[in-house]
Parts: structure tokens; C-alpha cells; sequence
């Protein structure tokens, strides 16, 4: 591994104000304009959530049945069977302003970002992003179970959590773009350093809404994601012989989040075995 190459993807990492000032003087490629294209993932994207939440919030006042009907699943179901769910949350929103607020930046961001990658790479993206972001979601607020010996009297399901939203795929978004718009450099179209200074200013005020018990949010799917984003940005812009140490912090990341997820559900699984049927027949999962 080539120790130049590490401190040459960190050199001039931030985007210039300018993209027209894009180039040589910033270690990238000149700024060329993303292709005229529909973005139809991000767009198929924003359909669905809208429709999941017209079916599951402004219908039905956030009813937890048609959520789980819709394809929306706990935690606990996640790791009992419904492993998909990791997929599926990132679809679902908890209310009017988590949706519009959510669906304003995809639509901005998602766009730029399709239109310079392509749809189906796209798609991809999306996918392993929300795996990773509601992953390890799942983890951290599982851990203080894990960590416990779950001997009787269990917890119940449902104190075990769920995740909802498109932030966390925003988030990865954004860290993506930061690790590789010295490559597509359409990204400069919407990414520069405001966006990147509002992110971070964002995040804080997140934690401090979480810690003063304001607003309940998924602080580590949206940090799991950027980082995920970022080295798996590193490791698209340099390639793989040049960005090795990118594309070995981008499996590790998958690994650690399969890996947990594995351990998580074979001790949840076996503390909750006794009483398997009973809640399944309780539609738990």
C-alpha cells in the first residue's frame, strides 16, 4: 500500500466554492455537467415513500398494523427472520415534516447524484446504503439487550425499536460525493463546502434534539452512512489498485455490519426462544 496515494486522497479533499474552479490546481478533473437524464430512481424513490406514507400516516394516523402490512419491520422481527426489513425502512417516515424535509434533499441530491453515476449504479447504491445505515441502527440500539444476559423477564419486542427514513441514504450520499467528486465532478453542481459545513452543523443539532429528548433521531444511521459513503466514494474515485485502503474500509464496513447483525440474531434468537410461537401468534414477527 502506497502511503502517497493515502495522503493524496486527503490532499485538497474539499470541493472548491466554484465547480467551474475544478481541475489540476485541486488534484480532480476539470468540471464537466452531469447528461440530461431523467432521474428515474430518485424519483421512483420519492413516489413510493409518498405513497407509503399518504397509505400508513395520512390515512391511518401512523397505524402500526398497515406499517407492517406495507413491509415495514422492528427490530426484533429484523433479527428474528425479516432480514429484508433492513432494506424496506428507509421507505417508511414517522411524519409530515420527517418526509417533506427528507424528500426536499434526496430530490436535490439524489438527482445530481444519479444523473452523473447512472440509474442503475444508482440503485445499487440506495440499496447497500440503507442496509448499512438502518444496520447498524439496529446494532447500537440493540446493544444494550445484547450486552445483557436476557434472562427472564425479557424485554418486550417492541423496546427493542425500529428505523424509519431516507436520511440515512442521504447522509451516504453526501459522504459519497465527498470521497469522489475529484472524479465526477458534475457532483460540484450541488456539493461544495456549504453543503458539507450545513451537514455537519446539522448532525450536531441532531445529537443535542436527541440528547435533550426533543425529537427521537437515528443519529448512527446517518454517521454510519456517511462514512460508509465517503470510503466507498474514495474507493470509486481511485480505483481499487490505487484506493486499496478505500476499498479494504468499504468491505470491512459491510463485514462489521453483517457480522454483528449475525451475532445479534443468533443470542436475540436464543433468549427469545421459549416464547417463539406465542409471539409470532401476537404478530411480532
Amino acid at each position: 500500500m502506497n502511503l502517497n496515494n493515502i495522503k493524496r486522497s486527503f490532499r485538497l479533499q474539499m470541493p472548491p466554492e466554484n465547480p467551474l474552479d475544478a481541475g489540476p490546481a485541486y488534484g480532480s478533473r476539470l468540471y464537466e455537467a452531469a447528461p440530461n437524464i431523467t432521474p428515474i430512481v430518485t424519483y421512483s424513490v420519492l413516489f413510493l415513500s409518498a405513497v407509503l406514507f399518504f397509505l400508513t400516516d395520512l390515512q391511518n394516523g401512523h397505524d402500526t398494523e398497515m406499517l407492517t402490512r406495507l413491509g415495514h419491520r422492528s427490530h426484533f422481527a429484523i433479527l428474528m427472520q425479516d432480514w429484508w426489513g433492513l432494506f424496506t425502512a428507509a421507505f417508511f417516515h414517522g411524519s409530515t415534516m420527517h418526509i417533506i424535509m427528507n424528500s426536499m434533499a434526496l430530490f436535490s441530491i439524489g438527482a445530481v447524484f444519479e444523473k452523473a453515476i447512472g440509474s442503475l449504479k444508482t440503485l445499487a447504491i440506495f440499496l447497500i446504503i440503507a442496509f448499512i445505515s438502518s444496520g447498524f441502527q439496529l446494532l447500537v440500539t440493540v446493544l444494550p439487550f445484547y450486552l445483557e444476559t436476557l434472562s427472564p423477564p425479557l424485554p418486550h419486542p417492541e423496546s427493542l425499536g425500529s428505523s424509519l427514513g431516507l436520511s440515512g441514504i442521504i447522509a451516504g450520499l453526501i459522504g459519497l460525493m465527498w470521497g469522489g467528486w475529484k472524479r465526477w465532478t458534475s457532483f460540484l453542481a450541488i456539493f461544495n463546502y456549504r453543503l458539507l459545513r450545513f451537514v455537519f452543523f446539522w448532525q450536531i443539532l441532531c445529537f443535542i434534539l436527541t440528547w435533550t429528548k426533543v425529537a427521537p433521531i437515528a443519529n448512527t444511521a446517518h454517521i454510519s452512512a456517511f462514512v460508509f459513503g465517503f470510503f466507498l466514494g474514495l474507493w470509486m474515485c481511485y480505483g481499487t489498485k490505487r484506493g486499496a485502503l478505500w476499498c479494504g474500509l468499504t468491505i470491512a464496513t459491510v463485514i462489521l455490519c453483517i457480522g454483528g447483525l449475525v451475532a445479534f440474531h443468533i443470542k436475540i434468537y436464543n433468549a427469545y426462544e421459549p416464547i417463539i410461537l406465542s409471539l409470532k401468534e401476537q404478530g411480532f414477527f
